[in-house]
């Protein structure tokens, strides 16, 4: 099948808002930038503008744009003479905030971003629809985490590794929660806020990864290890979910999908008023 001409569009632009956005988890994003393409001319009162919505695995190329591109989203449906008939309308097609196409050098809205204690940004995770996760190219990992939530002087902080986790501790405790993306960078985001706040309370929620203990030869469980070093280092304390001998959990966004958010809370606020560790999963 032969694909379409190519279209006269606009390049990918970006739209900067201030926030915040309130998420359905209950995080709040303190301002979005989203990005779009164009295609066909706006008339001059306005009112011939589609604006194309899509999942978040697609982008702004809603059809090619260059001859040799590979075909857009919705390629037999945007162009002159087919059901958005770019001769009639100005379509407008936006990415998605969680767009998973971040390391398309044309896509410009991504997350969730890796950011170090000062804010300052080092890097972008995507998340695949198969559930793998690709940092951008050159991105420093080592310190850096996603916050969920803003952190005020001497207030409790959650450190997690993934990012869903960190969504469902937000959720549980509305306290701020540092996703650090993998257990190795435990102990450095702790060592980070710990600098930046020598009296703040410092709680490592890490994987209970039980099962690697149970393999033959056993593995350790790095969840487990990496947290209780962390908060070692920093005088933190550790806080890990539980899980039955044979489940496939390994976080508190399993713990909670299990045993709902309320579970979640008390523990979290017992590890909270709480100066030593709390858990130790069973090895």
């Amino acid at each position: 099948m032969d694909h379409p001409e190519p279209l006269t569009a606009t390049p990918e632009q970006a739209a900067a808002f201030a926030g915040p956005f309130m998420l359905d988890c209950g995080v709040a994003l303190g301002s979005l930038t989203v990005a779009y393409r164009t295609y066909g001319a706006l008339n001059a009162d306005c009112s011939n503008a589609v604006l194309v919505c899509h999942y978040y695995t697609g982008t702004s190329r809603a059809a090619r744009v260059r001859p040799g591109d590979p075909p857009g989203w919705w390629e037999s449906l945007i162009g002159p003479g087919r059901a958005i008939d770019t001769e009639r309308y100005y379509v407008v097609c936006m990415n998605t905030p969680s767009n998973v196409q971040a390391l398309d050098p044309e896509v410009v809205t991504a997350g969730p971003d890796t950011l170090d204690p000062d804010g300052q940004l080092w890097g972008v995770q995507t998340i695949k629809a198969d559930g793998g996760k690709l940092y951008a190219k050159g991105a420093r990992r080592a310190g850096t985490f996603a916050l969920l939530g803003e952190m005020q002087p001497g207030q409790p902080v959650i450190i997690v590794e993934g990012f869903a986790t960190a969504a469902t501790m937000r959720e549980a405790t509305g306290l701020p929660v540092a996703a650090a993306f993998d257990a190795g960078n435990l102990a450095d985001v702790a060592r980070a806020l710990r600098v930046g706040d020598p009296a703040r309370l410092i709680v490592l929620s890490g994987d209970n990864d039980h099962g690697l203990p149970r393999r033959d030869p056993p593995l350790p469980n790095v969840g487990d290890v990496k947290a209780h070093a962390a908060a070692a280092e920093v005088g933190g304390v550790v806080l890990l979910p539980s899980f039955p001998p044979g489940s496939s959990g390994t976080d508190w966004n399993d713990f909670s999908a299990q045993h709902g958010t309320a579970a979640v809370r008390t523990l979290a606020a017992a590890a909270a008023s709480s100066a030593t560790t709390t858990s130790t999963p069973a090895t």
